[in-house]
């Protein structure tokens, strides 16, 4: 059984990385791990990229991370929608690059809107 709690980061509190170039290309991979820890570091990363190294945050990226991202969002590991969640609050400050994922998110923020589960 799995007794380790995902340890949440404030926003202000994301360093950046030494190597972000190489950093990014990790998540992906990691975002679609059976492995929840390792899911929940990615989004961490990825936190600390849109926070610190936004030259890195291109429609490509945007491209890549949304459907990841949203997936999440309604996962049943608590610690994996919350982060997804906060992951997205933090991704909105590139607007037009999620104009075409705009429908799904809605879609799945309605659904979370009509969950009963407080702890989200």
């Amino acid at each position: 059984m799995d007794l380790v709690q995902p340890k949440y980061q404030a926003f202000e509190d994301l360093k950046p990385f030494l190597k972000p170039q190489l950093e990014i290309k990790v998540i992906p991979k990691d975002l679609k791990s059976d492995d929840w820890q390792l899911i929940f570091n990615a989004f961490n990363s990825l936190r600390r990229i849109i926070k610190n190294h936004s030259e890195l945050i291109t429609n490509q990226n945007i491209q890549t991370f949304m459907p990841e991202i949203i997936n999440n969002m309604d996962c049943l590991r608590s610690g994996i929608a919350k982060i997804a969640l906060l992951t997205l609050q933090e991704i909105t400050f590139y607007g037009k690059l999620l104009d075409s994922f705009l429908d799904k998110i809605f879609v799945k923020l309605f659904k979370k809107s009509l969950d009963s589960n407080d702890f989200i």
